[in-house]
């Protein structure tokens, strides 16, 4: 079975029991990467996108509590790939 038929058969049988729409304008078939979630998924990887690594290496020094949890936030979600840095 090929995959265009695997996939139109998987969105049929969910369409009959959950109401399933999709927009063509998110859905991205056939690549080798795509972003999904603040990451960068691909074959046999989970890496940070470029520019997410260049935002937070030139953060400004946090001033207010307030900006320190927005970088440790933002920071908090990455932290476990920065060992793959």
């Amino acid at each position: 079975m090929g995959t265009i038929s695997y996939l139109k058969k998987v969105f049929r049988a969910q369409k009959q029991k959950h109401v399933l729409t999709a927009k063509l304008a998110k859905c991205e078939f056939g690549t080798c990467k795509l972003v999904n979630l603040r990451h960068l998924i691909g074959q046999e990887t989970l890496s940070i996108p470029e520019h997410k690594i260049a935002n937070l290496v030139e953060y400004a020094q946090a001033v207010t509590v307030k900006e320190l949890r927005l970088f440790l936030g933002t920071y908090g979600d990455y932290r476990k790939l920065f060992l793959d840095l």
